[in-house]
């Protein structure tokens, strides 16, 4: 881990590019079967989250 200064570091926690762009509200790469569109980082992070409507299409 790294100190800089006061302020501390973990490489455990620093996050991805995926994670990043969800975060943001990047492209919506999922589409659930009821039409809302959300972002989503893996095909199946796509179905999790469209659990709720019979699954979702991912399209990135």
């Amino acid at each position: 881990m790294k100190k800089l200064g006061k302020l501390k570091i973990s490489p455990k926690k620093i996050m991805n590019n995926e994670e990043l762009l969800t975060l943001r509200g990047g492209a919506a790469c999922c589409t659930c079967c009821d039409g809302y569109a959300m972002a989503a980082i893996s095909y199946e992070d796509c179905q999790e989250s469209c659990s709720y409507a019979g699954g979702g299409v991912w399209i990135c």
